[in-house]
Order: structure tokens, then sequence, then C-alpha cells
């Protein structure tokens, strides 16, 4: 297939954390972004930002050669696709870049689809948050099609600085469900740490400074350790986003029949900062499971 990217328009459908950010990420190197959402708020927030709206995910695709997915799950996701699909013919060829994390055998499935109906598709995970996606610096994993994946090589350049080939489709999502357990371990080993930091009574800054300096070092002190000194939860990945993800990690170990304890612990203490009703602040506010264990302590 040949790629031809003169027209510099591509379309995106669902236009959350996420979403949004890969649309400004286009839309700075002069890309035309047409894109649709649910939400007529999030809508207007698009085109205020100098995004095309579309009106429906038909309108969505017109005209583009690829069409970027930023959706919830793999449900939502596998629902777009098949109405996207049963109006085949009201679009060009198509490649569809699902950056969606949901259940690997879903978007493995989602490639024969496509492929049933002449359209393309690739398992396009993304390693990093919303505002490392705006800033280009974020991983892309990607499962499908070789083929497929060459040719949209420029696109994919586009929103990251590193692209990793995979596999098959649904590899993108096995690997993405690997860097999350990863990165959420680390984010809760952190708060762990900053949690016994504040109970001897040491500066939680000069805590921070020290960690980044030394062996523990990791990228999400870089990225979440102010935030959680700050208590600023203002989200660049939700709490329940990764909830879900740990939700999928867990599922897919039970299929292979192996454990992952600290997994699980993570799911019980996200799962609670869900019920406290923190679901929709950042990925870091887990924090707030130490202090409500602090306050219920001292009841």
């Amino acid at each position: 297939m040949t790629t031809d990217l003169s027209t510099r328009q591509i379309s995106l459908i669902g236009l959350g954390l996420l979403g949004s950010a890969v649309a400004r990420r286009f839309m700075s190197h002069g890309w035309q972004v047409v894109g649709y959402d649910l939400n007529p708020e999030i809508l207007q927030k698009f085109g205020s930002e100098g995004g095309q709206v579309a009106t429906s995910l038909f309108d969505c695709v017109e005209g583009s050669q690829y069409c970027l997915f930023c959706l919830p799950d793999e449900n939502v996701s596998r629902k777009v696709l098949t109405e996207l699909l049963s109006c085949r013919e009201s679009f060009r060829e198509l490649t569809i870049l699902d950056m969606t994390t949901g259940a690997p055998d879903v978007m493995q499935e989602n490639v024969a689809i496509c492929a049933a109906q002449g359209t393309s598709y690739l398992d396009t995970c993304v390693g990093g948050s919303s505002v490392e996606a705006e800033q280009g610096e974020a991983i892309l994993m990607v499962g499908g099609d070789m083929a497929t994946f060459e040719s949209s090589e420029k696109i994919l350049n586009i929103m990251s600085r590193q692209v990793f080939y995979v596999g098959l489709a649904g590899d993108g999502a096995r690997v993405k469900l690997v860097t999350n357990l990863v990165l959420g371990l680390e984010r809760l080993a952190l708060v762990e740490g900053f949690h016994l930091a504040k109970s001897m009574g040491l500066n939680l800054n000069k805590t921070l400074d020290i960690l980044k300096a030394g062996p523990a070092r990791s990228h999400v002190m870089t990225t979440k350790g102010e935030k959680i000194i700050k208590e600023d939860w203002v989200p660049q990945a939700r709490l329940d986003q990764h909830w879900k993800d740990v939700k999928l990690i867990i599922a897919q170990a039970a299929r292979a029949q192996i454990e992952l304890p600290l997994s699980k612990l993570h799911a019980e203490i996200l799962e609670r900062c869900h019920n406290e009703g923190w679901g929709e602040f950042d990925n870091s506010a887990v924090y707030l499971a130490y202090s409500a264990e602090k306050s219920e302590r001292s009841r």
C-alpha cells in the first residue's frame, strides 16, 4: 500500500486526555485533525483549539487515509469499529491506528474483522502520559501486519520519540500491559516511600532529590514526584483508567495460570481509591490511599 500524506489530514475518534493531546500534537505539525467524540463539551474545546469538529463517525473519517482511535476500552473500540465498517463504502482506503488499551485478544480479532472489509488495522499502544504524548516524548508499541506498519511509520513517528514493532495485532496491547504493570508498581513504590518519609518527619522535596540521584531513581519520580508532593491531582492519566488496566493484567495472568501477587494488592488499593471517589484524579492520587489509612487509624 502506498502512503500519500499530501492532504495532511488525519481523523481522530475519542478526544479525552490522550486523544486531545494527540490532536494537538498533529496540529502543531501543521496537520488538519478531524475529530469526533460523544461529549459536546469536549468537541467544543477541540474546535476552539483548531480542530475540525465532525458530526458523526462517518463524517470524521471521510477524506482521511488514517484514523486514530483513543477510546476508553476494547468494548468501545469494537463498537466504534463495527459501526464504521457497517458503512465501509462511505470512505476510501483507510488504516485504523487503535491507541486504546484493551484486552489483547479483542485487538487481535479486530485486525481480521478489518481485513475482511478491506481496511487495515494496527494495534498502536502508547507508553507515556497525555502530557508526554503531546510533547512527542511517549513511545509506541505497535502490533499488526508488517507492510501496514511500514507504510504508517511516518504517521507513527509524529506521535512518538520511538516506535517499536512488536509482532501481530494484540501484541501491542500485551506489551502495554507489561509496561503498565511495572509503571504502576513503580508509582505505588514511590507513594509508599513518601508515606514512610513523611511519617519520620523528612522533607519530601529533599527526599525526592535524593531518590532521583540514587540507585532507586525512576522515570516515575520525574513525572509524578512533584505532583504527589504538591497533591496536584489534575489528571495526565486517570486513576480509574489504570485500575481498568490492572484488572486486564490480572485477567491475562489468570489465563496464563500465573500469580501476580503485587498486582492483586495494587488492584485492591486502586479499587479503594475508586470507591473513595478519586477515580477521575491523576493516577498518582493513589497516594491518597495512604493518607486515608492514617486518618482511619486515628479515629
